[in-house]
């Protein structure tokens, strides 16, 4: 009897898919159930059902990764949920490990493990959360330094188990009953910072995010996207309602700040 679900979106990446199922099992030991949500790519998907016994449903329009992911997790019969973007693959049986672990202390929140690309650089794994503040503090010191972080979070770190406020929604472990004591995937963000979003609860709550440092899986950020910059609207409106929504007035005048500089350099454009 699995107890781990395995949640993937889909939108045009049914090539991916077949990478990462294959190398899930591969490398993973542990027993899981499979469920892609396809946000109404268009694509034939039936091979996931015949050749991975994968749960397949398939929507009518693109409701975005968090309302996607949790339409998907409803179907999760398993105690645990972990949530994998379709451009990552597996390099080993990272699966038993965290979820080892997340059985270990009922106080924690999401565990994730590093990341590099298919060239070997580092990918972004864990972060601090963006509070004001701290985008603040760091602009100021990158603009002093001209540099930033030169490796992501927990490439430096001796610790296997590393304490970070979030890791990477790209994959991304947590137990069913917790997601859905934070009421999933807030779906006022159609994508990117949701999972952020979604372990500042987790820790306003009590409950610790860690990432994996002895661990690592292959992540190709930007693969699954199908346009240039199409991206970038959906980036910064997430961005604003982050703010808005977690950081009181502070988080509501860096949001109109950043506003004004989406304006600024559209206009600049034109």
């Amino acid at each position: 009897m699995p107890n781990l679900s395995i949640v993937v979106v889909n939108y045009k990446t049914g090539d991916l898919l077949r990478r990462l199922f294959v190398s899930l099992h591969e490398h993973v030991n542990a027993d899981f159930e499979l469920i892609v949500w396809d946000n109404n790519s268009q694509e034939p998907l039936d091979w996931l059902e015949v050749e991975f016994s994968a749960i397949v449903i398939k929507s009518q329009k693109n409701i975005g990764f968090g309302c996607a992911c949790n339409n998907a997790a409803k179907l999760a019969n398993t105690e645990n949920i972990l949530f994998l973007n379709p451009d990552v693959v597996a390099l080993g049986d990272f699966v038993t490990p965290l979820l080892e672990r997340l059985q270990m202390d009922c106080k924690i929140g999401a565990l994730g493990c590093l990341q590099i690309s298919a060239t070997g650089v580092p990918v972004q794994s864990g972060e601090h959360f963006h509070s004001p503040i701290r985008k603040v503090t760091e602009a100021l010191r990158n603009r002093v330094t001209r540099r930033g972080r030169i490796l992501p979070f927990g490439f430096s770190s001796d610790k296997e188990w590393l304490p970070v406020d979030y890791v990477s929604g790209a994959c991304l472990l947590v137990r069913k009953e917790l997601f859905w004591q934070m009421k999933g995937f807030d779906p006022n963000y159609f994508m990117y910072y949701e999972e952020e979003d979604l372990q500042l609860q987790m820790h306003r709550a009590g409950y610790q995010s860690f990432l994996a440092t002895h661990m690592r899986i292959q992540h190709d950020p930007g693969s699954s996207h199908k346009g240039k910059d199409t991206w970038k609207p959906l980036f910064w409106n997430s961005y604003i309602h982050y703010l808005k929504k977690n950081w009181g007035l502070s988080g509501y005048v860096l949001s109109m700040l950043v506003k004004v500089f989406i304006y600024y350099r559209l206009k600049c454009a034109l």
